[in-house]
């Protein structure tokens, strides 16, 4: 578990990044089990009584922090997620649906223009412009499935097991 191996190999603090979609009351229940499992080492209060900045690392040895944002009292849990997802300009990429290569003819010129999308539950989103040079396979003909570094999903494969919809997956970096 956490509390017995947290520090085997380093004193510095442990940082636990929580994401939940609890309510308040479930929120306090699982606040009260975290600090009967980790006990002292969890930090509950401030280091310094008035401290102005952030402690050092040295300060919190062997300390385990929780990263968590909490939902204000009172707050509409509904409201307050739909609130923020459309104020961050940022969408929940585990409602995934599909994403890949979109074409959008030009209206000007008539050209049809690749650009990538996501497509969730209630919403497209793609990207302004793709640009990128078409790769050609050892017969000379476009490669589709590679056109400007994007590649199909394997089939039979899963969506969720090509982690398209975890934030920190950021696809084939160049």
């Amino acid at each position: 578990t956490i509390r017995e191996h947290a520090f085997v190999t380093s004193d510095y603090p442990v940082i636990l990044s929580i994401e939940d979609n609890c309510s308040l009351p479930q929120q306090r229940n699982m606040a009260a089990t975290m600090q009967e499992v980790f006990g002292d080492l969890l930090l509950v209060h401030p280091v310094e009584k008035n401290e102005t900045r952030l402690p050092s690392p040295a300060q919190l040895l062997r300390k385990i922090l929780l990263k968590h944002k909490k939902l204000p009292e009172g707050a509409d849990e509904a409201a307050l997620l739909m609130r923020s997802e459309e104020g961050r300009g940022e969408m929940d990429l585990r409602t995934t649906v599909k994403n890949g290569v979109l074409y959008l003819e030009d209206p000007v010129d008539k050209e049809w223009n690749p650009h990538f999308f996501v497509l969730t539950q209630n919403k497209l989103f793609y990207t302004d412009s793709f640009h990128g040079d078409e790769e050609t396979d050892d017969d000379g003909e476009n490669e589709d499935e590679n056109h400007s570094g994007f590649q199909r999903p394997k089939e039979g494969v899963p969506n969720d097991e090509l982690h398209f919809g975890e934030k920190w997956f950021h696809g084939k970096l160049v």
